[in-house]
């Protein structure tokens, strides 16, 4: 993996017989490196530099049609101390990462921007869409490793625009610790629309969520019943102010697809 030269290493600080140490860690994009190779992770495909960025800085995501400028660190403290990276995988697909260099520091933040809409899935994935709920892309599930290479409890929560990968760390975590959005941009795929009436029953309860897919005739929809375990909980809330719920299809179901909620006005 090729990497910029800035100079953006970490202090960690340590102790031996109550004597406080301070070494240098190896700069941000090593660590992201070593913490893919830790979960045996081989989607860089694409020859480019990895960027590193600091709390507030902008990292921007291409793809075939869509760029997405986001705000790394957009909730981080003053001097938290935390450094971000970006690394375009493929064509379509970046990885955004943070490398938290201390136990103060328990979460990490990426501000999508105002144009943004973030849906969770409901299965610890999140749909990125524009206001009228077209989907631009989705980001994957979150992972996170500390410097021992222990996988590390983790989820999203959505404050707004703002993505926040939340971490479970203890007194075992060693610092510093990486953790990891991977962002996909998808520039075509299928869409599913389920009317006013359909819409509730969908996102009410996963037997309503079947009972609407039941009717379908096409093998491919009917294939979507394998969503209704997160899709009907997500409570009809998002359908207020008349919208409906669209369920955005990229790949060819049931052999090797993903899907994405939205929700554009009925």
């Amino acid at each position: 993996m090729a990497t910029n030269r800035r100079d953006h290493r970490l202090c960690i600080d340590g102790s031996i017989a109550d004597t406080r140490l301070r070494f240098r860690a190896p700069p941000p994009e090593e660590l992201v490196a070593q913490a893919e190779a830790n979960l045996g992770l081989t989607d860089d495909i694409h020859a480019d530099e990895t960027a590193v960025h600091e709390p507030g800085e902008s990292a921007q995501i291409s793809g075939t049609s869509v760029a997405l400028d986001v705000t790394v660190g957009a909730n981080d403290p003053a001097s938290s101390g935390s450094v971000y990276t970006s690394d375009q995988l493929s064509v379509d697909s970046t990885r955004l990462a943070a490398v938290l260099s201390d136990d103060r520091q328990t979460a990490a933040s990426w501000d999508f921007g105002a144009d943004i809409v973030l849906v969770p899935t409901g299965d610890g994935r999140v749909s990125i869409t524009d206001h009228d709920g077209n989907l631009l892309g989705g980001i994957e599930e979150p992972w996170a490793v500390d410097a021992a290479g222990n996988s590390l409890d983790t989820a999203y929560t959505i404050e707004g625009t703002t993505l926040v990968q939340d971490l479970a760390t203890d007194d075992s975590t060693s610092y510093p610790v990486v953790a990891d959005p991977t962002v996909r941009l998808y520039p075509g795929y299928y869409q599913v629309n389920f009317n006013k009436s359909e819409s509730p029953s969908v996102v009410g309860s996963v037997n309503g969520c079947f009972a609407v897919l039941a009717r379908a005739t096409h093998p491919a929809l009917k294939a979507l019943q394998l969503a209704c375990g997160a899709l009907g909980g997500y409570g009809t809330a998002r359908l207020a102010g008349g919208r409906c719920l669209r369920i955005n299809v990229a790949g060819l179901p049931p052999a090797a697809w993903t899907w994405w909620p939205s929700y554009p006005r009925c």
